[in-house]
This record gives structure tokens, sequence and C-alpha cells, in this order.
């Protein structure tokens, strides 16, 4: 059963939710991560059964919401579990707190593995603008004074950030104005990747009024809130305490 959200991260939620409501829009929700591989953990209980249920009850008056789902089979080693047993455990942990009503909420499902020839295109893009640098057998976006990003990997295949930033485009062309990832710290460096990717492809922009990541951690035994970070169109960030 998923963990109930202490009062100072549902007040958290609480000036989230009103920052990104006003004119109508649809909100995307992304909870932890599903890899083929990885079993469904505490994680993905906290982010699908205790965050996203509380915000889609915030944002769902003046908003359209919908729930997208990424189901990681292409960067893994095995494919332990299946997508079904992951969209069975969604399912339940929804329906706990939204009184059953998970059925009513579109739910977006796409594979990793799509995203590859458009991950390549782009890569071509970037390397035919002067974007890229070579490192070690790896394409790297050029970014001066910042971490490296990788846009491959040694064997060619396009890294994580991009396919993952082309996942997230793929949701604003079908009609999502606002991103909100729920995902536990480890991803922390690879969102900030996969944006490096959506700006320097957007040349500047990324393809959502707002994208806003809600980082989950454990503490003392219990899983918080660890940080929100709203990032508008023009990639200027704010974070919501």
């Amino acid at each position: 059963m998923a963990e109930r959200l202490q009062q100072h991260d549902m007040a958290r939620l609480d000036r989230l939710s009103t920052k990104i409501t006003g004119n109508p829009q649809t909100v995307s929700f992304e909870g932890e991560p599903l890899y083929a591989d990885r079993a469904w953990s505490e994680f993905h209980a906290f982010s699908y059964g205790s965050v996203i249920p509380v915000l889609i009850k915030q944002v769902s008056d003046n908003n359209k919401t919908r729930l997208d789902l990424l189901y990681d089979e292409c960067t893994v080693q095995q494919l332990n579990f299946s997508f079904d047993h992951f969209l069975g455990q969604i399912a339940q942990a929804l329906n706990q707190h939204i009184n059953g009503q998970s059925g009513n909420l579109p739910i977006h499902t796409e594979n990793e593995s799509y995203f590859l020839d458009r991950g390549e295109e782009w890569i071509r893009e970037l390397r035919g603008r002067g974007a890229t640098t070579q490192y070690n057998g790896t394409v790297e976006l050029n970014l001066p004074h910042q971490r490296p990003v990788s846009l491959t990997t040694r064997s060619g295949r396009p890294a994580c950030a991009v396919l993952d930033a082309v996942y997230q485009t793929t949701k604003s062309e079908g009609g999502v104005d606002i991103a909100v990832l729920v995902h536990n710290t480890q991803f922390r460096g690879q969102q900030e990747d996969m944006q490096a990717v959506l700006f320097a492809v957007g040349q500047g922009t990324i393809p959502f009024s707002a994208f806003v990541n809600v980082f989950t951690r454990e503490r003392k035994g219990e899983l918080r809130l660890a940080a929100i970070r709203h990032l508008d169109r023009s990639g200027q960030v704010s974070e919501i305490i």
C-alpha cells in the first residue's frame, strides 16, 4: 500500500497546483520509471498511489489530465517484468486513492524502442549544426562549462537522455501543455540531461508551457518529497518549497 503524504508535502503539492493551473490546459503525469528488468518498488507505489492522485484531484477541475507510461524494454539486458504487470500495479495503486475512478483517466502507453529512429535523426541534426563533440567513442552535446551529456552509447545507440527527450516531445505533439514527472532523486541527473537535449533540439526552448519534476526520497524510513522543480518554456527554473 502506498504511504500517505505528510501535511508539509501536501502543502507543497498544493502550491505547485496553484502555479500550474490557470487557463484550461492538458496536464500529463508520469510516475516512477518502468524498466523491464526492475520490479515494482515502494517508489512506484508512492508516485502512482500517493503523489499523482493528489495532483490529479488538485488540477482536474480546471484542466484535462492524463497519465503517460513509458516501458523501457530497450536499454535493459533482461525482460523480467511485462508492461501488463506494471499496468495492473498502477491501476491498483490509483484506485486506492481516487475511488475506483482510474478507468476515467486517459492512459497513454509507449515502448521506449519506438523512439530509436527519431532519436537517431535528432543526433544527426545536432551533429549537422555543430552542436556535438566526440568523446571516448560517444557523441556528446557541446555544452561548454557544463557537465557532459552523452547522446549515444559506445555501441552507437541513442542514449537514454535522447530517447527520453523524444518521448517528452511526443507528449507535446499529442496535446500536452504541462508535463509533471514524479521520480525518486536517483533520476535527477538523468532528468537534467534529458532537458538539456530538449533545449538543444528546441534551440533554447522546451515544447511545454511548463515542465515539472517532483523528486521523492526515503528519509528516516518514510517516503517524502525531496524537491519540486518548475521549468518554464524558456528555461527559467523555480523551486516549490
